[in-house]
């Protein structure tokens, strides 16, 4: 789960995906998530460590989350994370679940996401800042691509915002180990982001490494790196 506040469209748009996806697809380094759910009994653990600048605001915020198969096409996660935006802190905890819909045996897919999140600033208490539910949908393309889109609604009750986000991903299966992939992601409040990644399987199926980079599409050009892993057991 994101807590990036400095960013109010990468913020609604992550709600939507919820913590965790299918090990071998979308979710990190995207934005995006995929259809994809873990099976019962599966667990995974998945963080990240993120950089962003919007003009001379600088923010840096880590992620750690876990997320469990419980059966019915069901996972549920927690995800914890503090953010530092120009020395002020604030932390977050989410709970988020992906169950899904509908799929074939060509590997599409249809899952519905759910998340709620809480954070507290510095000197604070702890409210409720977040909550968004949408649908994910996967399904393959030529050439070893999976194609991801995500559409839902997320409200942020610190800045009481309503908004519909989306996110349209292609995934590549990769070159031996390293799988790129791309995506475009937005809402209805702000201008579009664009971001590209590649994920490094360390070992199959269970341990995954990722970078990313991306920018959102308006002058001044706010932008986000980071860095990610996720295992799978």
């Amino acid at each position: 789960m994101q807590f990036k506040r400095a960013s109010k469209t990468m913020y609604l748009v992550a709600l939507l995906g919820a913590l965790g996806s299918g090990v071998c697809h979308a979710g990190r380094p995207l934005v995006t998530d995929d259809a994809g759910f873990i099976d019962k009994g599966g667990w995974e653990v998945e963080g990240s460590m993120d950089r962003s600048s919007e003009g001379e605001s600088r923010t840096k915020a880590y992620s750690l989350g876990v997320s469990y198969g419980i059966g019915f096409n069901t996972q549920l996660g927690i995800g914890v994370g503090p953010e530092e935006t120009d020395g002020f802190t604030t932390n977050g905890v989410g709970l988020s679940g992906k169950t899904g819909l509908w799929s074939n045996d060509s590997g599409s897919g249809l899952s519905l996401a759910y998340a709620l999140d809480w954070s507290k600033e510095s000197g604070g208490s702890w409210v409720h800042s977040g909550s968004g539910v949408g649908l994910i949908y996967s399904r393959p393309l030529i050439s070893g691509l999976m194609l991801h889109t995500n559409l839902g609604h997320a409200r942020d009750e610190v800045d009481n915002l309503a908004s519909t986000g989306w996110g349209v991903a292609l995934e590549h299966e990769g070159f031996g180990s390293i799988a790129p992939m791309a995506e475009v992601f937005g809402d209805d409040r702000s201008a579009p982001w664009w971001n590209v990644g590649l994920r490094w399987t360390v070992q199959p199926d269970k341990v995954f490494l990722d970078v990313a980079y991306g920018s959102q599409m308006i002058s001044g050009r706010p932008d986000t790196a980071s860095v990610g892993f996720k295992v799978a057991f």
